[in-house]
């Protein structure tokens, strides 16, 4: 069970970030360029959690291109998005597997002139899971969250919805929960996510590790 990290990308491609211009952004003859900071885990929270760095980079640079409208005016914009994924095997089905997935997602702000273009930062958590539905191994998750739980992520307070969903594991339909928030910090939106079977009880782990995550 593992998270496309450029299928993850792709739905939330929408975004888009854009600041004080250059020349050519000014004129139109060339795109600027954004770029958001990697968000990460710390090396003592991994410890604690046995949650493990996925893939051989521990961030992944996102590159999406779009155009916006602003005074009457078309500009490209390329945004740089990040994407950090880690994982743990746990006991289930028997056997042992990286069942259990967290992922944290970086993305530029949207501010030309007073105008906002990044979506993410209007978005409820229950609008960015919508986002990822079919992208996590056929995830489906429920209209409504079960719970709601205050937590301090980079330092301030987010909130922090869990929701009940299903998933594909090993080509077997497990019911899985999902965690999911947004910190607004240092020019980004970052979004922290936990994936994991419910059979497992995994919340404090997700938390340690969304309230380790530093960027």
């Amino acid at each position: 069970m593992t998270l496309t990290r450029r299928a993850f990308a792709a739905v939330l491609s929408g975004t888009v970030v854009a600041g004080s211009g250059c020349l050519g952004f000014i004129t139109g003859e060339e795109a600027q360029t954004f770029e958001a900071s990697p968000p990460t885990v710390s090396d003592a929270a991994l410890e604690e959690t046995d949650y493990q760095q996925s893939g051989e980079q521990e961030s992944e640079e996102m590159e999406v291109t779009r155009t916006v409208e602003g005074g009457g005016q078309e500009r490209d914009i390329k945004a740089v998005n990040y994407i950090s994924e880690y994982e743990r095997k746990v006991s289930f089905l028997g056997m042992e597997k990286r069942a259990a997935v967290y992922v944290a997602f970086s993305t530029p702000k949207v501010e030309i002139l007073g105008e906002t273009f990044n979506p993410v930062g209007e978005m409820s958590d229950k609008e960015l899971v919508q986002q990822v539905q079919g992208k996590y191994e056929g995830l489906s998750v429920e209209e409504d969250p079960v719970d709601v739980r205050e937590t301090q992520m980079l330092g301030t307070t987010v909130e922090v919805s869990k929701f009940e969903g299903q998933a594909d594991l090993d080509g077997s339909t497990v019911d899985v929960y999902v965690h999911v928030g947004q910190a607004d910090h240092d020019g980004d939106f970052v979004i922290p996510i936990g994936v994991y079977p419910q059979q497992i009880d995994d919340e404090e782990e997700v938390f340690t590790m969304i309230e380790s995550t530093e960027h």
